[in-house]
């Protein structure tokens, strides 16, 4: 699913958006987690935002967008699962994008120890 084009311009980490009608199963928690993503018949760490991102606080419901750790090309419409390992962190607002920066760096340190990579 196309979405805003906001965490790769604003941040520097692309998400890919995922559509939430397709989705099986319910949803966990709202937050971040440490996740694996598997596509084109491969397995990759990722994380996975579960929630209303910092600047869209007015939609009714939340997004659901996973980060691939690393560098992935994928176009809208590929087939994404995703297996949750643990829960990161809450989401909360930032006031400035150097903080959300900041902290999504730390994010990701927590993902790859919970992912036990190196």
């Amino acid at each position: 699913m196309r979405g805003e084009g906001i965490a790769t311009t604003t941040t520097g980490y692309p998400t890919l958006n995922l559509d939430r009608r397709t989705l099986q199963g319910t949803l966990p928690k709202r937050g971040l987690w440490s996740c694996w993503a598997s596509l084109h018949g491969k397995r990759y760490p990722a994380t996975l935002i579960i929630g209303v991102p910092y600047q869209r606080k007015k939609r009714k419901h939340g997004k659901v967008e996973v980060h691939i750790l690393g560098t992935v090309k994928v176009r809208a419409g590929t087939r994404v699962e995703v297996h949750l390992v643990d829960w990161i962190r809450a989401l909360i607002p930032y006031t400035t994008v150097e903080a959300l920066q900041k902290q999504i760096a730390k994010d990701l340190r927590t993902a790859r120890h919970q992912l036990k990579l190196k």
